[in-house]
């Protein structure tokens, strides 16, 4: 009988027959737990076979020859699904290897070391676009590692626990510029993840639905300050948003198309209650946008620059028939401005102050031939007031209330040497007048 030969030194050859049967990969069919491999197609004639048993305790070597070709990761080839590398430049000649299989169940170690370098976040270092790290200080050393690839297709947990901290939204902590969160409560025991990245290119769908709620607006529902929107109608079951954060430092572009339609001036159309437009002609194909939300109790900066014209009163460019103005010299820079929209049904307040000055009557000061009060004591505290333009076209309507006194005639009560009257049978009511100069 012949005998069995350890041919040391010779590479496995796949496939190979042992004992009437195919093997493609490693075995350990007839010997316990020891991996082993014929070095020609049939053990069962050459009886030459070798030691398929991993160098442990040594790192792999990239680039490395397997069968002629050159690695630079970890393969299957050969091995089904398991992985494995050489563990000097060229496997052919010296046959040494081992397993490149993650440490199911532990944790990343950040940071840790891997040829030599500090990693402080997972990495594709040596392996594709597969992330990956260490389970331990020092990879090289001890050679535990452990997959980072996210759980596609399930959903963020909120609240997680990493590192034994609470997080409530998505973090980028241990992943440089990636955000991502845990898909159970408790990353620490789980490891299971998803990347939280935004669809980049593609619109927001409203209606979506999030945790079971829909949504008709972008919302920052579990991600803090951030707003966000899903880009499919239901993003419990696709897992795809994008980022809804406006284009600071950029102007308003007119026209703008928004879902095949045309926009002149700002509109809330999805955004609820909240004023935006884009920045640039056209928001579905470049997903660019800015927050078009007045700066609240700042006056008016007389005059001020929009798109490089100035002006020296309240305007409607670009906003239909709402009146707004810039809130510092130039609005093309700082995109700050305010709503000029008058306090509808008040009266005059007589006296009252404007830019530290006092006012007894209507002023036109900073509004261009249109007149104007305060409907309050300090217009520079409050920033409310009225038109104070007289219903052109319609006769005086005598007698009339003003500040609850009758007149029968025109007056100039409160306007200096202006004669005026009512239109209706009460101003105080209705606010309509006008001029009764020949």
């Amino acid at each position: 009988m012949r005998q069995a030969q350890d041919a040391s030194g010779q590479s496995c050859h796949f496939p190979f027959i042992y004992k009437g049967q195919w093997y493609c990969k490693c075995t350990n069919v007839d010997y316990g737990d020891k991996l082993w491999c014929a070095t020609t197609p049939n053990y069962d004639v050459d009886l030459k076979w070798r030691d398929c048993t991993a160098a442990s305790g040594q790192s792999c070597h990239f680039p490395f020859i397997y069968k002629g070709q050159w690695y630079s990761k970890c393969t299957n080839v050969d091995y089904g699904d398991k992985l494995w590398c050489a563990t000097t430049p060229n496997y052919d000649v010296d046959l040494k290897w081992r397993d490149c299989t993650a440490v199911s169940g532990q944790s990343c170690h950040f940071p840790f070391i891997y040829k030599g370098q500090w990693y402080s976040k997972c990495t594709n270092v040596d392996y594709g676009d597969k992330l990956w790290c260490a389970t331990t200080p020092n990879y090289d050393v001890d050679l535990k590692w452990r997959d980072c690839t996210a759980a596609s297709g399930q959903s963020c947990h909120f609240p997680f626990i990493y590192k034994g901290q609470w997080y409530s939204k998505c973090t980028n902590v241990d992943y440089g510029d990636k955000l991502w969160c845990a898909t159970t409560p408790n990353y620490d025991v789980d490891l299971k993840w998803r990347d939280c990245t935004a669809a980049s290119g593609q619109s927001c769908h409203f209606p979506f639905i999030y945790k079971g709620q829909q949504y008709t607006s972008c919302t920052n529902v579990d991600y803090g300050d951030k707003l966000w929107c899903a880009t499919t109608p239901n993003y419990d079951v696709d897992l795809k948003w994008r980022d809804c954060t406006a284009a600071s430092g950029q102007s308003c572009h007119f026209p703008f198309i928004y879902k095949g339609q045309w926009y002149s001036s700002c509109t809330n159309v999805d955004y609820g209650d909240k004023l935006w437009c884009a920045t640039t002609p056209n928001y579905d194909v470049d997903l660019k946008w800015r927050d078009c939300t007045a700066a609240s109790g700042q006056s008016c900066h007389f005059p001020f620059i929009y798109k490089g014209q100035q002006y020296t009163s309240c305007t409607n460019v670009d906003y239909g028939d709402k009146l707004w103005c810039a809130t510092t010299p130039n609005y093309d820079v700082d995109l700050k401005w305010r709503d000029c929209t008058a306090a509808s049904g008040q009266s005059c307040h007589f006296p009252f102050i404007y830019k530290g000055q006092w006012y007894s009557k209507c002023t036109n000061v900073d509004y261009g031939d249109n007149l104007w009060c305060a409907t309050t004591p300090n217009y520079d505290v409050d920033l409310k007031w009225r038109d104070c333009t007289a219903a052109s076209g319609q006769s005086c309507h005598f007698p009339f209330i003003y500040k609850g006194q009758w007149y029968s005639k025109c007056t100039n009560v409160d306007y200096g040497d202006k004669l005026w009257c009512a239109t209706t049978p009460n101003y105080d009511v209705d606010l309509k007048w006008r001029d009764c100069t020949d």
